[in-house]
């Protein structure tokens, strides 16, 4: 895991030793970009962890920051924070809000099965 600030590296050490309900669920594809902070974390949280998950994360020095009103979604928040010279992003899901670029118009009901069904990454150490 080079050069991934130590801030990603603590925080998912402490949503797994939390048993923190999560995964990295979208743009899988840049996983390895995601963890360096080269862009966005997009993770899916248990809705009923909601609470815990912002304590880590505001415990870990991440601010919660309200997005513009026209690509405000419900159930996303967004929390930033600076660690090794990088800006850590991340998208806390904490429903399946889908659809259309600046639109997401769609709110699945599979958020329990993804959680359900999530495969642990060891290369990453992240779900």
């Amino acid at each position: 895991m080079n050069n991934i600030p130590y801030l990603v590296t603590k925080m998912i050490k402490s949503l797994n030793s939390k048993k923190i309900n999560y995964c990295h669920f979208k743009s899988n594809e840049h996983l390895d970009a995601a963890l360096k902070a080269d862009t966005d974390l997009d993770i899916l949280f248990d809705f009923n962890q909601y609470k815990f998950v912002v304590e880590v994360l505001i415990s870990l020095g991440f601010k919660k920051f309200n997005s513009a009103w026209f690509v405000n979604y419900p159930f996303i928040e967004d929390f930033i924070a600076i660690n090794d010279g990088k800006i850590v992003h991340i998208h806390a899901h904490f429903k399946l809000t889908i659809g259309e670029s600046k639109v997401k118009s769609y709110i699945l009901p599979w958020d329990r099965e993804v959680l359900e069904n999530r495969i642990f990454i060891e290369d990453f150490g992240i779900y």
